[in-house]
């Protein structure tokens, strides 16, 4: 009886699995016909949706339905006007994007050639060519007759044609939908085992700890593959992005030293081709062109061992110092006026009044090549011959350095990509680096570069960077006794031409010159008894340069050298240290020459600030005052000038001077040491220090000889 009703059970079980089976068949037709008619319906609607939009859309492309636009194309077609014809349908087919579009007198051949239909209105109609390729016929008519007509083509995407056989489309869609439903169950049974799978697998990709142990988890063999191939495409992916930055940063080396030492090279065999004689001038170009080279060399060098490609590390921040703008636009030109003399280009540098001591900083050898490189542009930009001029300008906070040419000029929808790293514009070797260079060089000094072209009419670049005070070294001016003695020992005869030009209307004074650093005797030195010496540095008849000749003979407080070789670090140093000023051969003709008392200095006022921006505007607020001022950043550098002031010297000093140093305490250093004019410079109210009887006043960080109630 129990294996009767076992075996009863067991049928039922089957016949209910039958059952369930043929109601599921029942279903699974019943929903795929259900399918078959809603699929078959959304496609009908679908394809005469798209039609009618495939229509519509290229009847506004190709179509010219504008009656405005017709009667205009209509009247120059009259008017025998073809110059205005072509360039209302070029503006059209810009306006439309379109491929051609031309006016024609006749489409018979057109409607013979291709499948053309005629639309609404007969005056217009569309034609497929082949490959994509359709093109519009509007007709343009003045009343009855017709003048011709507008041929407008263009060519359309194959998936702006889909579908195409929608029968087969619709039977493919059909079955796809039934075969999709059919195996969704299949789907549903093993989602619960790809959805932790996937998890694994995404664990494993995001996550790099515990590789092994994340794969040992997954156990769909094709999810094991991928993640296994995962690993070897990283691996290799790596080892290509080491790879393409190698070559990169070596790409980048290799352009950059061909673009940027073309123009010193060039100077340099130019200047060498006749060797008979070599002036000063002339070595001193070679000179400036062969550092130029080093200095190069040498940037390329260092940026290559530490970060060639980063894109911000455009010069080297450690060497930026104040430079005298002048000269080294001077020393430019001068190198570029050798290195294209055969050329038929004329380049002029013209500096107003007041920048012949502007100074800004920079990083000499970058400034150079940025300077370079865009004369370089602009005389590219010349085709024959031509004029190239740098203007120099200045204000109390900025210097301005115009670089202007009358070449070809450059396009305004190409100008704003000409700073692009590798953009180049009109050059056939160009490796786009000038401009671009030029750009970040500038910006990192936190300055500013425009540019400002036309075509036919020439190009301007314009930098602004911010005007820095004196360096130490510097000799702005020259204070001179009456009935003084200057002595001038150069080898060079044009530089004892020019301080006889530059001083000879001082009727009092006496120049006296030596061309040997050998006829310069202790002997002589007595027997001269001479305020002031002008020591060049190079002296090539003697083993003794002229800062050796000056420390020999003890000349510090008397002597100034004059040199081209004032950019050299160590020459400036060495000069700092011994307490001897530079005067730039090229700044000679404009310093400025004052007549002062027999004094033994004819400075009033000094200024001691840690805070660079705080002595600028000392500087400049003393320059526009007419006041003589010496500006310090520490007390230790006013220490070493010291003796040279009297007591009575009025000292302004900052509060607050760095290194916790404290104003009021050096001041009363000062006051022990017999300094009288004493101040402190400083934002806090006089109550916040209490009673200090070795300061004047307290006064604020204006400068207050601009003000009427001075110290002065």
């Amino acid at each position: 009886m129990s294996f009767y009703l076992l075996e009863l059970g067991v049928s039922s079980m089957r016949n209910n699995v039958q059952k369930i089976n043929h109601i599921f068949l029942k279903k699974m037709i019943l929903s795929s016909i259900a399918q078959i008619v809603v699929l078959g319906l959304l496609i009908i609607f679908v394809r005469n949706y798209m039609n009618h939009s495939q229509l519509n859309t290229m009847a506004d492309d190709l179509l010219v339905k504008d009656e405005y636009t017709i009667d205009q194309i209509g009247s120059y077609q009259i008017l025998g006007n073809k110059y205005a014809l072509d360039l209302e349908l070029h503006n059209l087919g810009d306006m439309r994007k379109l491929d051609s579009i031309k006016f024609v007198n006749d489409v018979k051949e057109e409607n013979k050639l291709y499948d053309c239909t005629v639309l609404n209105d007969k005056n217009f109609q569309l034609c497929k060519v082949n490959n994509g390729y359709y093109f519009g016929i509007s007709a343009v008519k003045s009343g009855k007759d017709t003048l011709g007509y507008i041929l407008a083509s263009k060519k359309y995407h194959p998936a702006f044609f889909v579908p195409v056989a929608y029968d087969l489309f619709l039977i493919i869609l059909t079955v796809l939908g039934t075969f999709i439903f059919n195996f969704m169950f299949l789907f549903l049974s093993i989602k619960k085992k790809i959805e932790s799978n996937t998890e694994l697998l995404i664990n494993f990709i995001s996550v790099e700890k515990d590789v092994d142990k994340s794969l040992s988890k997954i156990d769909i063999d094709e999810y094991k593959i991928l993640a296994e191939k995962f690993i070897e495409e990283k691996s290799e992916i790596a080892l290509l992005q080491k790879d393409k930055m190698y070559y990169e940063a070596k790409k980048f080396i290799a352009e950059q030293v061909a673009h940027d030492i073309r123009s010193p090279l060039a100077a340099i065999n130019t200047a060498v081709s006749d060797v008979s004689s070599i002036p000063e001038n002339r070595r001193i170009m070679i000179r400036n062109a062969s550092k130029r080279i080093n200095d190069i060399a040498n940037n390329l060098l260092l940026q290559s061992k530490n970060t060639l490609l980063e894109e911000n590390n455009v010069g080297n921040e450690a060497d930026i110092s104040p430079e005298l703008v002048f000269v080294v636009l001077d020393n430019i030109v001068a190198e570029k006026r050798y290195e294209y003399y055969k050329s038929k280009f004329d380049i002029q540098l013209n500096t107003s009044n007041c920048s012949y001591s502007c100074f800004a900083k920079v990083n000499l050898a970058s400034f150079k090549r940025v300077l370079s490189n865009l004369i370089n542009n602009s005389i590219e930009a010349i085709n024959f011959s031509g004029l190239v001029t740098l203007y120099l300008r200045c204000n109390d906070k900025n210097v301005f350095i115009s670089i202007e040419d009358n070449g070809c000029g450059i396009p305004q929808e190409v100008l704003p990509k000409v700073t692009q790293q590798g953009f180049s514009f009109g050059k056939k070797n160009g490796a786009g680096f000038g401009l671009s260079y030029a750009k970040k060089y500038v910006e990192q000094l936190s300055g500013e570069i425009s540019i400002h072209s036309e075509i036919n009419v020439g190009t301007k670049v314009t930098i602004n960077l911010p005007r820095s005070n004196y360096p130490g070294w510097f000799c702005k001016s020259l204070n001179i006794q009456p009935t003084s003695v200057i002595v001038v020992l150069d080898d060079d005869p044009s530089i004892h031409d020019a301080w006889n030009e530059k001083l000879g209307h001082l009727s009092e004074v006496t120049i006296i010159h030596f061309s040997k650093a050998l006829d310069l005797t202790p002997n002589k030195i007595c027997e001269l008894d001479a305020t002031l010496y002008l020591v060049d540095y190079e002296l090539l008849a003697d083993n003794k340069n002229g800062l050796d000749v000056i420390e020999n003979l003890k000349l510090n407080n008397k002597a100034i050298l004059v040199t081209s070789c004032f950019e050299d670090v160590m020459v400036r140093n060495r000069c700092e240290k011994a307490n001897v000023k530079i005067i730039p051969k090229s700044y000679v003709p404009y310093i400025p020459i004052t007549i002062g008392e027999n004094t033994p200095l004819t400075r009033k006022l000094v200024f001691i600030d840690n805070d660079e921006m705080m002595r600028t505007a000392w500087a400049f607020a003393a320059e526009e005052a007419g006041i003589n001022i010496s500006i310090y950043p520490s007390p230790s550098e006013f220490a070493n000038e010291i003796s040279l002031y009297p007591t009575d010297t009025i000292i302004y000093i900052d509060a607050d001077l760095g290194n916790n140093i404290k104003g009021e305490l050096y001041a009363k250093d000062l006051y022990a040491q017999g300094f009288t004019e004493i101040y402190l410079a400083t934002a806090h109210q006089p109550d916040y220090f209490g009673n200090m009887p070795w300061i004047k006043s307290v006064v604020g960080k204006e400068p207050p000889f601009l003000s009427r109630e001075s110290a002065i």
